[in-house]
């Protein structure tokens, strides 16, 4: 795993955590006053279990890194540190949608980035995903003529493209006049009914509790507190369950425990046991989380956990899919989503990305937008 995706993970935590456990090898205290300001920080953070135990865990990862890793991430978690509050902030929010985006890519784009060691080539090449994925997201008329323009002035085109759509992005966020204000939404009272049921029922309850922090700070503020419940949205799928959710390793099915391994030879993988046992009873947070677990080949024999085909989606989604989807989405779109079909989460995330892709909302899955945010 790259030092980019352990920084995401563990800073700003670091600097406090291993001051109280330091490093065997070393011989560097910290000093008195700022060891007992941590000292202070940990029995708060103790008073909340989950996110205690989550702390637990990024620690034993940070010791598990190479001394060469441990301390540039110092370095990085230090120079973090000495940034006033606003640019902490927006970093953070910046490695946080990093790392979402990263999860999402293909297991072979995803390694060939974290394997690049030297950082100007690993920007030059998340540039060139990000570009290739911008140019998918373009309505199909735009996109083919972009492709039929000489690659050289392709790329200035691109970058003329790219600036009229942040121009909109700063007109759309431009505040309006009293009026219009009405219909920007900045507390959760205040979102049409649909998207307000669909924040309560379906995003809410599986917040952790830094997420339900941050959607609390965000209400009250505009755009941030559409941003922050789109983005929180996107971090926790909606995923239609089989006929009975899959939320403990008992109720997994009997290939997929054959496949998985006996449940003593999880239990002494105390790591592994320890995540999966912090989401037990959650759907699809356990499920997920197992799945993450596991070894590629096991990932690929595995069964399917949760709705996977047309057929096993709400008599909405499976409609949406069926009249909707398949008229906006390209051949070529429609072919690979088709041959995702039985493999679990890869439909339901492909199928809410091309809805996303083609401004479309899932019945029931995506957070219903509409034209009033």
């Amino acid at each position: 795993m790259s030092i980019i995706r352990y920084c995401c993970v563990l800073t700003p935590m670091l600097a406090f955590l291993w001051v109280e456990s330091p490093d065997p090898q070393t011989d560097d205290p910290a000093p008195a006053a700022e060891r007992q300001h941590n000292r202070q920080l940990l029995q708060k953070w103790k008073s909340d279990p989950e996110h205690s135990a989550r702390l637990q865990r990024d620690l034993r990862a940070f010791w598990a890194l190479p001394d060469a890793k441990r301390q540039q991430l110092r370095q990085l978690d230090a120079a973090f540190q000495q940034l006033d509050a606003r640019a902490r902030k927006r970093l953070w929010r910046v490695a946080d949608r990093y790392v979402d985006w990263l999860e999402r890519l293909p297991e072979d784009e995803r390694h060939r980035i974290e394997e690049t060691e030297n950082l100007s080539e690993r920007l030059d090449l998340i540039r060139t995903i990000r570009e290739r994925q911008w140019i998918e997201s373009l309505p199909r008329k735009v996109r083919d003529e972009l492709m039929k323009v000489p690659a050289a002035e392709r790329s200035r085109r691109v970058a003329r493209l790219r600036e009229e759509e942040r121009l909109h992005r700063v007109a759309w966020r431009r505040p309006l006049r009293a009026a219009d204000r009405l219909r920007q939404p900045s507390r959760l009272a205040e979102l049409p009914v649909e998207a307000k049921e669909f924040v309560e029922k379906q995003l809410l309850p599986h917040l952790t509790p830094d997420e339900r922090k941050r959607f609390e700070a965000a209400q009250g503020h505009w755009p941030e507190f559409a941003d922050t419940v789109k983005e929180l949205a996107r971090k926790h799928p909606v995923l239609p369950p089989l006929p009975k959710p899959v939320v403990r390793y008992e109720q997994l099915p009997e290939k997929a425990k054959i496949e998985a391994g006996p449940k003593t030879s999880w239990e002494k993988r105390e790591d592994n046991w320890s995540k999966l046992q912090s989401d037990e009873g959650k759907w699809p947070e356990w499920a997920l989380t197992f799945h993450s677990l596991l070894e590629p080949q096991q990932r690929h024999h595995m069964p399917p956990l949760g709705a996977s085909r047309p057929g096993e989606f709400p008599a909405k989604a499976r409609e949406f899919i069926g009249k909707t989807l398949s008229q906006k989405a390209t051949v070529s779109e429609w072919r690979e989503l088709r041959s995702l079909e039985g493999k679990w989460p890869d439909y339901p995330l492909r199928l809410l990305r091309l809805a996303e892709k083609h401004n479309l909302e899932v019945p029931g899955m995506s957070l219903p937008i509409g034209s009033e945010w």
